[in-house]
């Protein structure tokens, strides 16, 4: 009988697709929330830098300290430009279509 009741519980779960990744964007304190929505879009700051950096770095791992130094040039009130620099490369070359964008309000 306990795997009856196991089965009872599974059924209310809801499957996640193992294939799909899920990621989490914020909207500056809900600031970009009605745009991300209604134009059906999701974007990232740091516009100031260059997406040949970010090619760069993708295709080369030596190539991300430069795009560190870039990111803290151009934006010096940064205190984590690596992982700013992973974010970008995140962005621009690992979200695919039918992955799952989160954004909070």
């Amino acid at each position: 009988m306990p795997n009856l009741e196991l089965e009872r519980i599974e059924a209310h779960i809801t499957k996640i697709d193992s294939n799909r990744d899920y990621w989490f964007v914020r909207t500056q304190s809900g600031r970009y929330y009605e745009d991300f929505v209604n134009f059906a879009y999701i974007a990232i700051g740091y516009d100031a830098v260059n997406l040949k950096d970010i090619q760069a770095a993708y295709k080369d791992d030596k190539k991300k300290g430069f795009l560190a130094e870039t990111i803290e040039k151009k934006y010096p009130e940064e205190t984590r430009p690596n992982y700013i620099g992973n974010q970008l490369i995140d962005f621009a070359y690992n979200i695919k279509k039918g992955d799952v964008v989160v954004i909070p309000l």
